[in-house]
């Protein structure tokens, strides 16, 4: 599926897991910390990341879940590739 904007792709579709969690709860857990540690070393830095990434895509990023961070790193990749 392709995503919107500047992103190539907007979901991930899970065809089978049988892990103890849902898939995606640990990166979001990760995303999380490495969110919260960000704000406390640079908070003005933060606020910017935050507004601009609010203001593009009209979701504060303090509320995603891990696959809605797993989504955002898939593309960020994907630009990278292209990139290349």
């Amino acid at each position: 599926m392709h995503g919107f904007g500047n992103l190539y792709f907007k979901d991930i579709i899970v065809l089978a897991d049988n892990d103890i969690t849902n898939p995606f709860d640990a990166f979001g857990v990760q995303a999380a910390l490495l969110a919260r540690l960000a704000k406390q070393v640079d908070r003005a830095s933060y606020d910017k990341i935050r507004y601009d990434l609010k203001k593009s895509f009209g979701e504060d990023f303090e509320d995603w879940t891990g696959k809605q961070w797993a989504i955002l790193a898939l593309n960020l990749d994907y630009l990278n590739y292209l990139g290349q």
